[in-house]
């Protein structure tokens, strides 16, 4: 049985949610090759060529975003979470202790606070410090 990020099983009384992990992020495919992600997820792919999946309930530590410290002491940096108003809408969560700075498809700029979200859209571009990503799908 094969499981997504973000999927929940339960087994006997424990619910268990599936989460990203280095060792679960896909790395670059060859040109031509389709990579081992959901085509329903997007992907935050890192300059390093690093692909990680963003479903919901994806939790990304400092070793999946080099140069990125924990706010919180439990090492995650960010997390894909559904907007608190409008649950049709998934998010990063900036879980980092500093800010990123965002360009959505249309060019805008925004600065993401640790704590704050950016909207998961194909095109947009994080900057996190000492590497950078692009949502994709």
């Amino acid at each position: 049985m094969q499981v997504r990020p973000g999927e929940r099983r339960t087994i006997g009384d424990l619910l268990v949610t599936v989460h990203a992990s280095t060792a679960s992020a896909v790395q670059e495919s060859p040109p031509g090759s389709k990579a081992d992600v959901p085509a329903s997820t997007l992907v935050l792919r890192l300059t390093s060529g690093q692909r990680l999946p963003l479903a919901e309930g994806v939790r990304l530590s400092g070793k999946d975003i080099p140069g990125l410290k924990a706010a919180a002491s439990d090492s995650v940096v960010a997390a894909v979470m559904r907007h608190p108003r409008n649950p049709t809408i998934l998010g990063l969560q900036n879980l980092s202790s500093r800010s990123w700075q965002a360009t959505v498809a249309h060019g805008m700029h925004r600065q993401v606070e640790s704590g704050k979200s950016v909207q998961l859209a194909v095109g947009t571009k994080i900057a996190f410090g000492h590497v950078e990503g692009e949502i994709q799908a």
